[in-house]
């Protein structure tokens, strides 16, 4: 020990607990080495005594307890570092838990709106106005659909789960589907919409507008599609109303028409008449007087034959024009349909020393429509264009019909007169019903009906005017392959 010497207070302290208690057992104390580096000591010992029991000696073992002292700091800073990370895990826990209650809080609130959600959509998929039909988009088949969709075609949902969507569509309607289907499928729609029959259970045909849209899944094809189908048959009927009323106004002003043509046709149907009468007059004379000449017999006979054609050719055109039918469009020449209406104005044209000026464009393309209607339309504008140059003052009566294709490539006609015109204000209301300038002579239907007529074609109807410059009417038709028209300028 002569090397060490306990820290100051510790010897004390231990001498004094030898001799309070007579020994002691794993005292630690601090031992300094002559360098003063300290080191922690353990001592276990005791006093001996003499025979008159004084001490006389002290007995003792003293250990060097560095490492077990390095040991317990390495505990303790071990087990302080294992308290914070137990509070900072804790804490940790603690945020978790709150977030997952606050998870947990959130998703039960999107469940619920998410339920909320369904239940309005249930409600307003079975609830729905019109019908609305889930369908597989490969092979067509329901997978949904709604009362209102079941009630148009007449099947239940199980009995649609059976069937397809091409199958209860009429055959007449399934390329145009199938057609904007494909389209749809590789993106180049993002919707269509078109009319079409459907096949009902009980076997009957329901016309329906179907607007279908698709349900993607994320970067493949859509796997399934919307159909929204609305029944259109009252609406279709009402059409089919309106168009028959239009047709039976469009025969009265027809009608009309002939009645106030009567006099020009009865003077061009008198023309080949009295032709008929002096062929056969020559003729009989002939017979009568017994010269027998075949080639004059032969001339009078072919002349009688060729007037009465041309007679009974203006009875049939009047016969057609006026009679009622059905509207039905055909493949029909333009420039034939305003040859024909000329023929009928041909009386009323000398009578009122009009020019005629004839610009037909021979290349234009047929056009489908009904010819009885066009001619209407036609007739209609010609007889207006000679009224308006009734006038004694006009020093030039000169009346213009020219066809051709516009910018868009649409068929036009325009109709162009030498009268006085029209004011802005009668230009307005020139298409109106009712509004006439014939005072109690007109209806004031003919432009009105023949508006209607055009834009039922797919046209549209117009007029251009300067007041002292003559009035001019275009109208535009579709050519084949075309569905609309536009106004525009002949190229």
């Amino acid at each position: 020990m002569a090397d060490f010497y306990a820290r100051p207070g510790d010897r004390e302290k231990l001498l004094e607990r030898l001799y309070r208690d007579g020994m002691i057992n794993d005292y630690e104390a601090t031992l300094v080495d002559a360098s003063g580096t300290e080191r922690p000591f353990s001592f276990t010992g005791k006093i001996i005594t003499g025979t008159d029991g004084k001490p006389l000696k002290l007995a003792g073992v003293i250990r060097d307890i560095s490492d077990r002292k390095r040991t317990e700091e390495a505990l303790r800073t071990a087990h302080d570092e294992l308290e914070i990370r137990v509070r900072q895990r804790t804490a940790e826990l603690a945020r978790a838990g709150e977030e997952s209650r606050k998870e947990v809080s959130e998703r039960r609130r999107a469940e619920a709106a998410l339920q909320e959600s369904e239940q309005k959509f249930r409600a307003i998929f079975e609830q729905a106005a019109v019908g609305v039909a889930v369908i597989e988009t490969r092979s067509g088949r329901f997978t949904r659909i709604n009362r209102k969709f079941s009630d148009i075609v007449g099947y239940s949902e199980d009995e649609t789960g059976t069937i397809t969507f091409p199958e209860i569509t009429h055959p007449d309607d399934r390329q145009s589907e199938q057609d904007s289907m494909r389209r749809l499928v590789e993106g180049a729609l993002r919707e269509f919409s078109l009319e079409k029959r459907l096949y009902r259970k009980d076997g009957s045909i329901v016309w329906v507008n179907v607007t279908v849209s698709p349900m993607w899944n994320i970067g493949e094809q859509p796997g399934f599609h919307i159909a929204i189908v609305e029944d259109i048959a009252q609406r279709r009927a009402a059409e089919e109303r309106a168009r028959q009323h239009q047709a039976e106004l469009a025969h009265m002003a027809r009608l009309n028409t002939m009645g106030e043509m009567a006099t020009g046709i009865a003077h061009e149907l008198n023309q080949p008449l009295m032709a008929i009468t002096t062929y056969s007059d020559a003729a009989l004379r002939m017979v009568h007087s017994g010269v027998t000449r075949p080639d004059k017999l032969n001339e009078a006979l072919e002349g009688t034959r060729a007037q009465a054609a041309r007679a009974a050719e203006i009875i049939r055109h009047l016969r057609q024009f006026v009679r009622k039918h059905k509207p039905q469009k055909t493949e029909t020449s333009l420039n034939a349909l305003v040859s024909e209406v000329i023929g009928l104005i041909q009386g009323e044209l000398r009578k009122q020393g009009v020019g005629l000026l004839l610009q037909l464009d021979e290349g234009l393309p047929p056009v489908s429509v009904d010819g009885i209607q066009i001619e209407q339309v036609l007739l209609n504008l010609l007889r207006n264009a000679l009224e308006a140059m009734l006038p004694a003052a006009l020093q030039v009566r000169e009346l213009t019909i020219s066809t051709g294709l516009n910018r868009e490539g649409h068929a036009q006609c325009m109709v162009a007169d030498s009268g006085p015109g029209m004011e802005a204000e009668s230009l307005r209301h020139v298409f109106e019903p009712f509004v006439t300038s014939k005072g109690t002579e007109g209806m004031g239907m003919g432009l009105s009906i023949s508006r209607s007529i055009i834009e039922a074609h797919g046209g549209r109807l117009w007029a251009e005017s300067d007041s002292g410059q003559g009035a001019t009417f275009f109208f535009t038709l579709p050519v084949d392959g075309q569905t609309s028209t536009a106004p525009g300028s002949m190229t």
